[in-house]
């Protein structure tokens, strides 16, 4: 029962060590790039609902997970922003 609890904690865990990483984190206060994340955020979501119907779960998972590491991401890239 905590196993998926650990795997979304390690992959939000993960993009923001990813949005941290210096040569990411200059590009850190781009509009496009902010705004382009929480699109393909999104999209994934909608996509591993999707995925879910039709009864891919597998493929569904992997798109859960890439949306919680593009999230940790946005979260360090939002959290870098002038107040």
């Amino acid at each position: 029962m905590r196993l998926p609890a650990v795997a979304i904690a390690t992959a939000f865990a993960c993009g923001i060590a990813f949005g941290l990483y210096p040569a990411v984190a200059r590009n850190a206060s781009s509009r496009i790039l902010l705004s382009s994340f929480f699109i393909f955020i999104g999209v994934l979501v909608l996509t591993g609902i999707v995925l879910v119907r039709i009864g891919r779960v597998l493929l569904a998972s992997v798109a859960s997970i890439l949306s919680w590491v593009l999230l940790g991401f946005l979260g360090a890239c939002i959290a870098k922003q002038p107040a």
